[in-house]
């Protein structure tokens, strides 16, 4: 069973903000999943959650600094390999709206780190048309897998697919809007 969650995040440029989150219905990966599931969490099984507001003021909902361009090795973990990069890309999106110019950078990083493949076209799970690179973590039993927008350079989703076994999906993270508001309203 996979949990799903939506997630809208809003902070200020000191990291001060709203994160509201809606829990979405659960996904199986097939009948025999679904049935089991059913009896052990009972007859209405997992129902999903109103949407929740947590508001913060501690700075960890939203960055406390721009990404700086020319620390993108060190961001990044170029120096770990391949899957801490692509980690660490997803976390950088989570977290930052990145600029154009970051976004070309961020590419060219990946591009130049051993361990990544070259996926080509692919769609993501809202339908969108991006490329796609991947890197395997052995060491976790994941393929992780970027799907980046061609001309504008965002990770439109971020994908951990188990290597070993049946080819499952164990994590998916779907961006949706980057920018910027005057306010959470």
């Amino acid at each position: 069973m996979s949990l799903a969650q939506e997630m809208w995040t809003w902070s200020d440029a000191n990291g001060v903000g709203e994160s509201r989150v809606r829990e979405l219905q659960p996904e199986f990966p097939d009948e025999e999943s679904r049935q089991y599931w059913q009896e052990i969490l009972g007859k209405n099984g997992v129902q999903p959650a109103a949407t929740t507001s947590v508001v913060t003021s501690s700075g960890t909902v939203g960055p406390t600094k721009p990404v700086d361009p020319a620390a993108l090795p060190i961001t990044l973990q170029v120096e770990a390999g391949a899957p801490e990069v692509a980690k660490a890309v997803n976390g950088l999106y989570r977290s930052h709206v990145v600029p154009l110019e970051t976004r070309k950078k961020i590419i060219q990083t990946i591009a130049a780190v051993p361990g990544f493949q070259w996926r080509g076209t692919v769609t993501d799970r809202s339908g969108r048309t991006g490329v796609a690179v991947t890197t395997d973590d052995e060491e976790h039993d994941v393929q992780l897998v970027l799907v980046f927008d061609r001309r504008t350079g965002e990770l439109l989703a971020h994908e951990n697919v188990r290597l070993s076994g049946p080819r499952q999906v164990l994590a998916y993270n779907l961006f949706l809007e980057y920018g910027y508001r005057s306010s959470t309203d």
